[in-house]
């Protein structure tokens, strides 16, 4: 589980109110723990545990490692240990005052994934074509990713907006007329999102056939980094 921390998220915050309470602008962090403490006053709070990849710089603030408001019976409930080593508990409220996303991956062992990037020009497709040999009645992910605005907007100031990425999913499919058989490419499905990830699941698979995808990124002259990568997970 993966969260981060951005001033330019909250209208309300800059970059010194998060180094005042110990926080990285603009970084990712771990989320890699929660629990639920039972207070000396018989109440109860709820927290959560983050790590810094960098192992250092922590966060400062309620339930940090110095924090006056741990006592003797809520250090032992969670081992509480005081050290620069970018782990820390935070409160539920605090969490979410000051961390702006919280991303969740499913990982599965026998999962496979096959990426194909793609240098994207204005007003061009993507397109790949694969098929299924018979019917796939498992779960199975569509995926096409953008570079991240961290990587784009440098300064943080936040002028930059994601392009929009459609992504439709076709079949190929047989028609006979008048004792003629002509292929055509059937609609399945479609999404359109302004984000990093424009991401289409078939949690039920798809049918034996001959398929293609197709995708865009409706980049223009101010979007430098015109690149796509096209993931499918199954």
């Amino acid at each position: 589980m993966c969260t981060a921390v951005a001033s330019q998220a909250n209208e309300e915050m800059n970059k010194a109110d998060m180094k005042k309470v110990g926080l990285v602008d603009a970084h990712a962090y771990s989320l890699i723990g929660a629990t639920v403490l039972e207070l000396d006053d018989g109440g109860q709070e709820r927290l959560l545990k983050v790590r810094n990849p960098w192992g250092k710089r922590e966060w400062t603030g309620d339930w940090s490692d110095k924090s006056p408001l741990w006592t003797t019976k809520t250090k032992a409930q969670v081992n509480l240990v005081d050290a620069d080593d970018g782990t820390f508990w935070i409160g539920f409220r605090d969490y979410c005052t000051f961390f702006y996303i919280t991303t969740i991956c499913f990982y599965k062992d026998n999962f496979d994934d096959n990426t194909m990037p793609d240098m994207h020009d204005i007003d061009s497709w993507g397109m790949a074509k694969f098929e299924l040999k018979e019917d796939y009645r498992k779960p199975i992910t569509f995926a096409i990713d953008q570079v991240n605005y961290r990587f784009v907007d440098e300064t943080m100031l936040g002028s930059y907006e994601y392009p929009a990425i459609k992504f439709f999913l076709t079949q190929i499919t047989t028609r006979n007329i008048n004792g003629q058989e002509y292929k055509e490419q059937a609609y399945v499905h479609g999404e359109r999102e302004a984000n990093t990830t424009c991401m289409s699941p078939f949690e039920e698979g798809l049918p034996a056939g001959q398929y293609i995808i197709m995708y865009q990124g409706e980049f223009h002259e101010e979007h430098p980094e015109r690149k796509l990568v096209a993931s499918i997970y199954a």
